[in-house]
């Protein structure tokens, strides 16, 4: 399997890499600190899940936004928001994310 992790603090980018490659050692981890790089990564290789925060530091481009790009490029893609703002949860679900992690 092929896992997405966008996250701009980089001791939790860290931790969540080490987590999913402990839980999945065979897995491919591209893992990354904003939406613009993760976005040409999903142009050029198959991904199947995507944890994602959602207050990313690039202007104007949240996880929301990332996550529907995402699905545009990649309609069978599962989202998954980590994150420790619980007020998105609704929104993040009216896209069909697969799940939310406070």
């Amino acid at each position: 399997m092929r896992f997405l992790i966008v996250e701009d603090i980089p001791p939790v980018f860290q931790e969540e890499t080490a987590l999913l490659h402990e839980v999945m050692p065979e897995a491919l981890i591209f893992s990354c600190t904003c939406a613009n790089e993760a976005l040409e990564y999903a142009k050029k290789e198959l991904l199947h899940v995507a944890f994602l925060d959602i207050e990313l530091e690039e202007g104007g481009r949240n996880g929301i936004a990332l996550a529907k790009q995402l699905k545009e490029l990649q309609p069978h893609i599962h989202i998954i928001f980590v994150t420790g703002f619980s007020e998105y949860a609704v929104e993040a679900f009216s896209i069909h994310a697969t799940g939310y992690l406070l």
